[in-house]
């Protein structure tokens, strides 16, 4: 199964939150059951460059096993803080002993600089 496309707008200052279902199947009709699995996301200022956010199962990413389902949770706290405009992130599941290994979602990331302080 290919990753799914999703470019995230962050509007700086605001919290991130967004649910994420994961399938077995490309044709999206089987979810996956990610019961004893990990997850893991990064955004980067480009492919292979510096890393700007990291998160990972109870900091940020939450997993519901048997839905077969990642939430992502960016705090306001955390985004008031971005200093950066432009990125590029991908979410990646781990079932047990990291196999087997899919990659849901990837995009681009856009800061929406606040203006309201």
């Amino acid at each position: 199964m290919g990753a799914t496309r999703y470019d995230l707008p962050i509007d700086q200052g605001a919290d991130v939150d967004f649910t994420l279902q994961v399938y077995v199947d490309a044709a999206h009709t089987v979810v996956q059951d990610l019961t004893s699995w990990d997850a893991k996301m990064q955004i980067k200022d480009k492919s292979g460059g510096t890393t700007l956010v990291t998160l990972g199962v109870g900091s940020g990413l939450t997993i519901n096993g048997p839905a077969g389902q990642v939430t992502v949770h960016i705090a306001g706290t955390v985004t008031a803080a971005f200093t950066w405009v432009e990125g590029k992130y991908d979410l990646f599941v781990y079932g047990p002993a990291l196999v087997p290994t899919k990659r849901p979602l990837y995009g681009d990331v856009t800061v929406n600089a606040r203006v309201t302080v």
